[in-house]
């Protein structure tokens, strides 16, 4: 199914739609992280009157763990979920992910109270498709850029969990560099700093050790753009971690239109050069 969002919204997170016009809208960061009976609240929309759509809050207890994410609307919820302004359903919604990353859905069941198990309601879902890494344009730095680079956001933005997925999977889960091949210790680095979507381009990014990621960002390393191989700033040369990357080539996903930029390269590469020259 194409990747379409049922309720206009600008938020790029999933949407469930359920039968009798039923429209769940979840941010993009909702099932991030792993969590037991996380309490949440959630806008529904319904649309009861042709386009004139409705909307009640719905609040639940958030479960996930590897590919299962469950959201539990009894329990302490039930009966705020049950009032008048809301006529909610109770039950369980099992959301399945295709893997651990959980950008992709690949079925939603629901479990009704006093039920004991899931059923198929056909409830069409808005991540169709996992992301593969392709893009059909290259990347084209921005006109508009600020001097400095931003450090790393601690917060997950709207799209960042779907960059940092596009280059789980054009990598292989694999850091770039180092060859790591932990993924939840694995980061998604800009290579020109994020100051909007148009730099969540798969070929603006390389997936690297969260440590290797403050180095770039911090332009203590840079990779070359000609030979696509590390360059290590003067002061970490005699470190013991980090003197071996001097000279280590990336290593590049298969697929060419998920490489680095070369002028997204060329670009850190200048300001690496200038701030060590």
């Amino acid at each position: 199914m194409k990747n379409v969002q049922f309720y206009p919204t600008a938020s790029c997170g999933l949407q469930l739609k359920w039968g009798g016009g039923w429209i769940e809208v979840f941010p993009e960061d909702e099932f991030a992280e792993e969590c037991t009976n996380r309490p949440r609240k959630i806008v529904m929309y319904h649309n009861r009157r042709g386009r004139n759509y409705e909307s009640c809050e719905a609040e639940y207890s958030l479960t996930v763990k590897d590919k299962i994410a469950l959201l539990d609307y009894g329990g302490r919820f039930e009966e705020v979920n049950l009032s008048e302004e809301r006529d909610l359903y109770i039950g369980i919604t099992q959301i399945k992910f295709k893997d651990e990353n959980r950008t992709s859905v690949i079925s939603v069941k629901w479990r009704d109270k006093g039920k004991a198990v899931f059923e198929d309601y056909d409830i069409a879902n808005s991540w169709g498709k996992s992301l593969d890494g392709k893009q059909s344009t290259p990347f084209v730095v921005p006109s508009t850029q600020n001097k400095k680079r931003r450090n790393a956001l601690s917060v997950l933005r709207p799209g960042q969990l779907r960059f940092r997925t596009s280059l789980l999977n054009a990598y292989n889960s694999k850091c770039c560099i180092t060859g790591f091949n932990v993924p939840v210790a694995l980061e998604a680095a800009h290579i020109i700093a994020y100051q909007g979507t148009e730099f969540d381009h798969i070929q603006n990014g390389l997936l690297v050790r969260a440590d290797i990621h403050r180095l770039l960002d911090s332009y203590l390393i840079s990779i070359d753009p000609k030979t696509r191989s590390v360059k290590v700033a003067n002061s970490l040369r005699n470190t013991t971690n980090y003197s071996n990357l001097d000279g280590v080539k990336l290593t590049g996903p298969r697929n060419k239109s998920s490489r680095p930029s070369e002028k997204a390269l060329l670009h850190h590469w200048k300001q690496f050069k200038a701030k060590h020259n």
